[in-house]
Formats: structure tokens, C-alpha cells, sequence
């Protein structure tokens, strides 16, 4: 493995870590969280937040904190964007494969 896969190895088990550890026992697990509502943008919007809220906060490590919370709503970006797209992509596809279809037996 390469050292930035290392690097990121390392980096996921804490995110995993804090996931497992704090945000389940604290919210929920998907379906059952206030996060399973949310759109991607939601995601987004808490991920420009905690960027902001960079050399801003008072408390000890809440820096480092931060980047393990953004990487989290990444991935729940991430997935929802992936639900939000697909079914889009795939009924527009649909769609048009459908209005073809159409067309052609008037001919």
C-alpha cells in the first residue's frame, strides 16, 4: 500500500472510530438519525461549517475533532448524492428510451 493509503487507513479508522463510538450512540444509526432526512446539501452545509468554524473555537483538539466530523458528512454526502442522482439518471433514461419507443411504432 502506498503511504498516502496509509495515511488514509489511518485517517478512516479514527472517523470510523468516532462513528461507532460517539455519533450512533449519540443520534442514531442511518434510518433511525435526524442525518437519514437530510439532502446532500444538508451535508454540505454542516461540512462549510465546521470548515469556518476553523481557529475560531476555544476548546482543546476541537480542531482535529472537526476533520473527523467533516469526513463523515462527506461520506453521507457522498451516499446521498449517489441516491439522490441515480435514480434521476436512470428515470430520465427511462424516459426518453420510452418516448423512442413511441415514435418509432408511429412510423
Amino acid at each position: 500500500m502506498s503511504l498516502r493509503g496509509e495515511q488514509w487507513k489511518t485517517f478512516s479508522e479514527k472517523v470510523l472510530n468516532h462513528i461507532e463510538k460517539y455519533s450512533i450512540f449519540q443520534y442514531g444509526d442511518r434510518g433511525k438519525d435526524l442525518v437519514s432526512e437530510w439532502s446532500s446539501n444538508t451535508c454540505k452545509d454542516s461540512i462549510s461549517k465546521y470548515v469556518k468554524r476553523f481557529n475560531t473555537n476555544s476548546r482543546k483538539n476541537q480542531e482535529y475533532l472537526d476533520l473527523i466530523k467533516i469526513a463523515h458528512y462527506c461520506c453521507l454526502a457522498h451516499d446521498k448524492m449517489k441516491k439522490e442522482r441515480k435514480p434521476t439518471s436512470f428515470i430520465k433514461k427511462f424516459a426518453n428510451f420510452l418516448r423512442r419507443l413511441k415514435n418509432d411504432s408511429k412510423k
